[in-house]
């Protein structure tokens, strides 16, 4: 049996969630067959919307009239290279068709994707059936017996995750993947900490094994390209060996009483980039490369790296929720961008770090009025190029060269009011869920330069789901 090694990392940062998730008592349940296959193959992007837009190419005729659920559900739909729209098919463990409608879309790493659906409710409490599903053939493998940790929105749990975007799932040197999962007190829907599990998956079932410590909650992480890891629990960072042999950091002289950001480089090493002081407030200072190459302290080795620019440029970093900055991280195929906008100023800066040759610090320009200490912007990737949404009142939506700093904005429409959520696929087609001034919600896209209306309904109440495909 050909097994797939699967790592999968905490906060679902940048999950999209659907409105109004099913609550209720203990007689609340889903079919309880298993999924075999999710064909979301060839995808750039998946939505949950109106299966009549399952009709063809996107740009079919948009509907003004009140929709009728029970003649036009909601359903799961993916774009493909020509822009239409398609209905995704599933199929259970018998080989029957189902439709089912996912709660929650996870773009883990470049082959995988997580879906979660919602199964029961206990005590009020929504019960979920997580899957992961592979992009190269819409394998699906039910993971609930396997971990017990759910997937979930990294600003929804009660501690701080690191950074937007932060990694979710790493390849392991094996060819496999590591996961990032909450750990949830048991039917309370509240996340008491995270935890990292190595997960082993067969044709039809698998092993997992968490393989970091139970007492410490883990905020971030990053794997090398030998499967070393390196983790932050908060107060201290720790190694781990391929073997499996853990070392605590808390006296090392390089790193000891200092955060940062933990980022696996496009070029599977581990990098560090270093703060001078603990705490929800910092200010970067020095790039690291990091190498685990024993099991003591001292064969951790930290090297200084160079950058373009100075760290401090990249403005204060809060590792908070709800405070001034706002931090992305943006994985290109060739690089890796991290965004960090401030509220007071609506000033934004970037840290590019290539695959190959120095990375750069850059400051960008003024994005919003500031002022605001909730002040937070969507922020997506395109096909080399950064895509950001400003608060209201936006005007429209800023591309910005990551290498650079230089940027434009991209109008919208002048009938729309605002825009709800968007995503950008990876040939640069901006697919927006919108407000239009007449109260109506509009599904809008920007492909070639113009914006068209996909649908138009007047009562449509539920928000979609986007997501983008690697």
């Amino acid at each position: 049996m050909r097994k797939t090694a699967i790592l999968a990392g905490l906060a679902m940062a940048a999950t999209l969630l659907l409105a109004g998730c099913p609550m209720g008592d203990d007689t609340q349940s889903q079919p309880t067959t298993r999924l075999r296959n999710i064909d979301i193959v060839g995808a750039r992007a998946l939505m949950t919307g109106p299966s009549s837009m399952a009709t063809g190419r996107a740009g079919t005729p948009a509907r003004s009239e009140a929709r009728n659920e029970a003649n036009d559900p909601t359903v799961l739909l993916k774009q493909l290279d020509d822009g239409s729209w398609v209905q995704v098919t599933m199929w259970d463990e018998y080989g029957s068709e189902k439709i089912q409608l996912p709660a929650d879309i996870i773009d883990l790493a470049d082959d995988w994707m997580a879906m979660s659906f919602w199964a029961s409710s206990v005590n009020g409490h929504p019960v979920w059936n997580n899957y992961l599903v592979n992009k190269l053939d819409g394998r699906a493998y039910d993971i609930n017996n396997l971990v017990p940790g759910p997937f979930f929105d990294s600003w929804g749990v009660n501690f701080s995750p690191s950074f937007q975007g932060q990694p979710r799932a790493y390849a392991s040197a094996d060819g496999g993947l590591f996961l990032f999962l909450g750990r949830e007190r048991p039917h309370s829907g509240v996340m008491v900490g995270a935890e990292v599990w190595e997960l082993y998956l067969g044709e039809i079932e698998g092993t997992a094994t968490m393989i970091t410590p139970s007492e410490f909650s883990v905020r971030q992480f990053a794997v090398d390209h030998e499967g070393n890891l390196l983790y932050d629990i908060g107060q201290f960072l720790i190694a781990r060996t391929a073997a499996g042999n853990n070392i605590a950091l808390n006296n090392h002289p390089t790193v000891q009483n200092r955060q940062g950001i933990l980022f696996t480089g496009r070029d599977g090493i581990i990098y560090f980039l270093a703060s001078e002081s603990q705490g929800t407030v910092m200010t970067l200072s020095q790039a690291y490369r990091v190498q685990i190459t024993g099991t003591t302290a001292e064969s951790v080795i930290f090297t200084p790296v160079s950058v373009d620019g100075s760290l401090s440029y990249f403005g204060t970093v809060f590792f908070a929720f709800g405070i001034n900055s706002r931090l992305h991280m943006l994985q290109f195929q060739d690089k890796i961008v991290f965004f960090n906008s401030d509220s007071w100023s609506g000033n934004f800066s970037l840290i590019s770090w290539p695959k190959t040759g120095t990375p750069i610090v850059s400051a960008g320009g003024q994005l919003g009025s500031g002022g605001s200490t909730t002040w937070g912007p969507e922020v997506t990737l395109g096909a080399g190029t950064i895509f950001v949404l400003p608060p209201p009142p936006a005007t429209g939506i800023i591309e910005i060269d990551p290498a650079t700093g230089a940027y434009s904005t991209i109008t919208l429409p002048s009938d729309v009011a605002r825009i709800e959520r968007f995503e950008v696929t990876s040939n640069n087609v901006i697919i927006a869920e919108a407000l239009s001034v007449f109260g109506n919600r509009r599904l809008i896209q920007r492909g070639n330069g113009a914006w068209e209306t996909l649908r138009e309904d007047v009562n449509m109440a539920e928000s979609i789901t986007l997501v983008r495909v690697r």
